[in-house]
């Protein structure tokens, strides 16, 4: 009988399991926090927010933007625009916008100085339209953990919904 030559395979490294089973479990952890992370809000303006601690603060007044008219996306409630408190205030707003009718589409949380509220969630979807007349009201409050409602406002603005 003759000798044969017989090609075996090495037996493989018994690491190379368990490392893909951690290398796959570390890709399903980066994707969940990447997909479950919301995204940052852009102000209507498309301005950035000035780091509130670098802001000179001022105590006496409330600065309130106003804006000629936002854009929202037609038949969605979720946007992608979310509304800042400039970093010069020295208190918490909360927004409401509200058709000119009175009709509330949206409320945020309170907002901080120098940060921009979460996009906005409508609470019923608009259908495509110029809705003159919209109001933004500002609700200011105290910081000092009191809550102790401030001088507000009220601007008029422009939904362009497309």
């Amino acid at each position: 009988m003759a000798k044969g030559h017989y090609q075996s395979k090495s037996p493989r490294p018994r690491w190379i399991l368990p490392l893909c089973g951690v290398v796959l479990i570390a890709v399903i952890v980066v994707a969940v926090i990447i997909a479950v992370k919301p995204k940052a809000a852009i102000t209507p303006d498309g301005s950035t927010m000035q780091d509130a601690s670098s802001v000179e603060k001022n105590d006496n007044t409330i600065s309130i933007p106003g804006y000629e008219g936002i854009n929202l996306v037609a038949d969605t409630k979720q946007q992608s625009v979310g509304l800042p408190n400039p970093a010069q205030n020295t208190c918490y707003f909360q927004i409401t916008l509200l058709l000119e009718d009175g009709t509330e589409l949206w409320q945020s949380k309170l907002i901080e100085p120098g940060k921009v509220s979460e996009p906005i969630k409508l609470v019923d979807a608009l259908p495509k339209g110029t809705y003159p007349n919209a109001v933004l009201r500002y609700d200011c409050y105290t910081m000092d953990g009191n809550m102790t409602a401030l001088n507000g406002a009220e601007t008029k603005l422009t939904l362009w919904v497309k």
